[in-house]
């Protein structure tokens, strides 16, 4: 009735699909096995990358340089909510340090400029004093960083606090800071205030004695320098001389310091550029502190007015900055030794190059102990 040969085959089929289908299951196990494993080895992996970075930004942060930092790398809003939270904590210290090093952070800008606003409309109340303490503390440790965060509402802080340092009692003077808004413009400044803003402004150029205008010991700005440094600080000088009892000379201190950090005035030696706000300065993206960005830049000037057979040092008759294909380049006009007006190029690459070389060889004289010629251009007599 039965071949005994089909029943075998059919009890090996049988047990063949039973093993197959039990191989396939330990297939599966073993594959979830290693795909847990591999989500969990990138987990680990990816925890640790946020790891590295939040401790890079807070190095960069509390005992770095911020500007760098991001230029190597690291997470630029990562280093902003070290900012924000050391500005909600009313901790300064860290601000002012990265602020004379050039970083004016987003985050405290919009925080204090969000403080003030709220003011706006309201009656003096316990959150507007401690707006003016906040605002006062950064003053009286930083007045151009109080001038770079808190923007054009600087100078309606400054008038508040003079009206309180006059004996004017808080409500009242609440009422007369923010009760007439044309009064801080720059446009409703009288001809006569202009004509006298204008005239300090020139005093204190002529001078060239402030850290600001001589910085390390810098040549002192040239023509077309101090024409941009006027221009950047007018605004500032003519609405806050009628709202501050600060001088001239504090208010363009304060104001140049500040427009210095955010990247709007870029000075190397006698030579001086205006920009939007956020630029970052050429010194700073190649590393060099003031005086060594200066020397740099004057190194590669003189080099182009050998060629264009001008004298050493000729102050231009315009100097700009543009961008050149995603590379910051200066374009100046100077007169050659026959006065007829010749165009001169910086780019980039140039200025990288010299710094390079300007900083082996003040290396190189730290090492060895002795002073070498520092490196020079055909026709060109070597920099004072």
């Amino acid at each position: 009735m039965f071949d005994p040969k089909e029943l075998r085959a059919e009890g090996h089929t049988i047990t063949s699909a039973a093993i197959a289908a039990d191989n396939k299951r330990l297939d599966r196990l073993y594959e979830r096995k290693l795909r847990n494993e591999d989500w969990a080895h990138d987990a680990e992996v990816k925890a640790d990358e946020e790891h590295h970075k939040v401790t890079l930004a807070q190095v960069a942060w509390t005992v770095g340089n911020p500007v760098q930092a991001i230029a190597g790398g690291a997470d630029h809003a990562l280093i902003e909510a070290q900012a924000n939270n050391d500005w909600l904590s009313g901790n300064n210290k860290n601000i002012i340090r990265n602020f004379s090093l050039g970083y004016v952070s987003d985050a405290v800008k919009k925080s204090a400029a969000s403080q003030v606003e709220a003011s706006v409309g309201e009656q003096y109340n316990k959150n507007f004093e401690r707006t003016y303490k906040q605002w006062a503390n950064l003053y009286q440790q930083k007045p151009a960083a109080a001038l770079a965060f808190y923007g054009p509402y600087h100078v309606v802080m400054q008038k508040y606090d003079s009206l309180v340092k006059g004996h004017t009692d808080p409500v009242t003077a609440f009422a007369k800071t923010f009760g007439d808004a044309t009064q801080y413009g720059s446009a409703d400044v009288g001809p006569e205030r202009g004509k006298a803003a204008g005239k300090a402004i020139d005093g204190v150029l002529l001078q060239q004695t402030k850290w600001w205008l001589n910085p390390f010991g810098v040549t002192d700005l040239g023509e077309l320098g101090r024409n941009a440094a006027k221009q950047a600080v007018y605004k500032h000088v003519a609405s806050a001389g009628n709202n501050s009892a600060q001088g001239t000379q504090s208010l363009m201190e304060e104001s140049l310091e500040a427009q210095t950090a955010s990247g709007e005035f870029e000075r190397y030696g006698q030579f001086a550029v205006r920009n939007k706000a956020g630029t970052k300065p050429v010194g700073q993206m190649l590393g060099l502190m003031p005086r060594d960005s200066s020397a740099v830049f004057t190194n590669r000037w003189n080099a182009h007015m050998a060629l264009v057979g001008a004298a050493p040092n000729t102050d231009p008759d315009s100097l700009i900055r543009y961008d050149d294909n995603g590379h910051p380049a200066f374009i100046g006009v100077v007169k050659d030794r026959h006065g007829d007006t010749r165009r001169v190029i910086i780019q980039y690459a140039e200025l990288a190059t010299e710094a390079h070389s300007y900083v082996s060889n003040r290396t190189a004289q730290g090492v060895t102990g002795k002073v070498r010629k520092a490196p020079t251009f055909t026709g060109m007599p070597a920099m004072r």
